[in-house]
């Protein structure tokens, strides 16, 4: 079977190719079958996706079962070194409220391996008799480790060079622009001028006196 990419509106999954010998699994009798979550199911690639045939709104996945089966006895073991080793000592003490470790992973978007990085407060049998035991934690170390999380996830921010420095050096500190001149105007209104007028808050005749001043002046300086 070769690789298959099949696209809906939310998500784009893509599949492997089954192996000789091996035959595949729909996802919906692998969990009804062997007790196992969407998320357990992650850990797999699909071998094959279809759309619904009875028109529902998700495909139709299917899973090596082989591959099913070997995530079974994962999950099994490491369920029964989690019971060997759940005494209080590898338990954090509760702290306000807790949440189920697989609300954290779909709300905090975690990862399994994220989450082992931080202690449960509890450590119980699925009550559904899956193999994964049921783990709650402290909600606020596990947002504490979104926040770790998403700070890495974040890009670095462009550090200064030598040449940023210089630049920075030559430019200065940073100056306001100048204050632009409020002139009013006929009805009482008012604009705005960057440049200064030297006949503003002078009378007419002020003002033509002035103007006279100037331009006998420049007539002086006039060359000959």
């Amino acid at each position: 079977m070769s690789p298959t990419r099949v696209t809906s509106r939310t998500t784009q999954l893509e599949t492997a190719e089954l192996a000789d010998g091996d035959d595949w699994i729909l996802k919906t009798l692998a969990k009804k079958t062997y007790n196992l979550s969407d998320a357990d199911l992650e850990a797999l690639k699909p071998v094959g996706i279809e759309r619904n045939p009875h028109g529902g709104r998700h495909p139709m996945v299917k899973y090596s079962l082989r591959e099913v089966r070997a995530l079974v006895r994962r999950l099994e073991d490491a369920s029964r070194a989690g019971s060997a080793s759940s005494g209080t000592d590898e338990l954090a003490k509760p702290n306000g409220a807790s949440i189920l470790h697989s609300t954290a992973k779909k709300r905090y978007l975690l990862s399994s391996e994220q989450l082992s990085s931080i202690k449960p407060v509890s450590i119980k049998p699925n009550p559904h008799g899956g193999p994964v035991p049921m783990k709650h934690y402290n909600l606020c170390d596990v947002e504490a480790l979104a926040d770790r999380v998403n700070a890495a996830r974040a890009p670095p921010s462009p550090a200064k060079g030598p040449a940023d420095a210089v630049q920075s050096t030559l430019a200065g500190p940073s100056t306001p622009p100048p204050a632009k001149r409020r002139r009013k105007v006929a009805g009482g209104s008012y604009y705005h001028d960057d440049d200064p007028n030297p006949f503003d808050g002078m009378s007419p005749d002020a003002a033509k006196a002035k103007m006279s001043r100037i331009l006998r002046r420049l007539g002086a300086n006039a060359p000959k």
